[in-house]
């Protein structure tokens, strides 16, 4: 019987066949590697917006313990990734979503290390009087931002790139969320632990904001892994008949 080296396609094409078909389901288990990603970083900043809702140090602490976890998946991510190039030569479609999905590990874990900023900040603020007002809205910037990376999430595993153009719509009212918050704080005057509390939701609110920006450029990511086009999302859609 005739053998074939390992990659090398067999006169019938059947080698190539089976190459190709491990191949797919490669690419399909990345695919799945990125959406758990994007379920941690979706947890790790739900739970860190519940301690700072609650003041809960200990849920707090689990956030800032469990980042290791995320940037474990990230380098696996990585290696796999690496290993899919060298071992085959993915045609456009695939390179697009190998390049795509190294990048949107990245961000998912720089929103995994945002929650965390957020989590310490939590404990930093911890039993300082609170302003209702910059409370209520850094809840809403929360939800916004969790809704974003769920959507930016689900988009790339759907290959959706119309979903990715709404984000940037939800992105403006985070950035609106954020400077509202800063005004609030400036205008906080009594008292002193009021105003020291409001600097840490200041930056709270940069982290949330954070967060919310590299749930756009995830979208990007989707756009371009989909259409093949580079592009910003600087701008909202333009809405029909608006």
């Amino acid at each position: 019987m005739t053998t074939h080296p390992a990659g090398q396609a067999a006169p019938n094409g059947h080698s190539a066949t089976i190459s190709r078909g491990a191949f797919r389901n490669d690419l399909d288990a990345l695919t799945g590697q990125v959406r758990d990603m994007g379920a941690l970083a979706g947890v790790a900043l739900q739970c860190a917006l519940d301690a700072f809702a609650t003041e809960d140090a200990a849920l707090a602490d689990t956030v800032i313990g469990g980042d290791d976890v995320l940037d474990e998946r990230f380098a696996a991510l990585q290696r796999e990734v690496l290993r899919l190039v060298a071992l085959q030569a993915p045609v456009a479609s695939d390179a697009r979503l190998l390049i795509a999905a190294m990048y949107i590990g990245l961000h998912l874990e720089r929103i995994g290390d945002l929650a965390v900023n957020a989590a310490e900040l939590t404990k930093l603020a911890a039993g300082l009087p609170r302003d209702p007002v910059v409370g209520g809205d850094l809840q809403e910037m929360g939800r916004a931002v969790l809704g974003m990376v769920d959507a930016a999430t689900r988009a790339f595993a759907d290959r959706d790139a119309d979903a990715c153009q709404r984000l940037p719509v939800a992105d403006d009212r985070v950035n609106a969320l954020n400077r509202a918050v800063l005004a609030r704080v400036l205008a906080i005057q009594t008292p002193k632990g009021r105003r020291q509390w409001g600097v840490y939701m200041d930056e709270l609110a940069r982290q949330l904001e954070r967060a919310g920006d590299h749930a756009v450029d995830i979208g990007e990511q989707v756009w371009f892994m989909v259409t093949g086009q580079v592009r910003e999302f600087t701008t909202p859609p333009r809405v029909r008949g608006g």
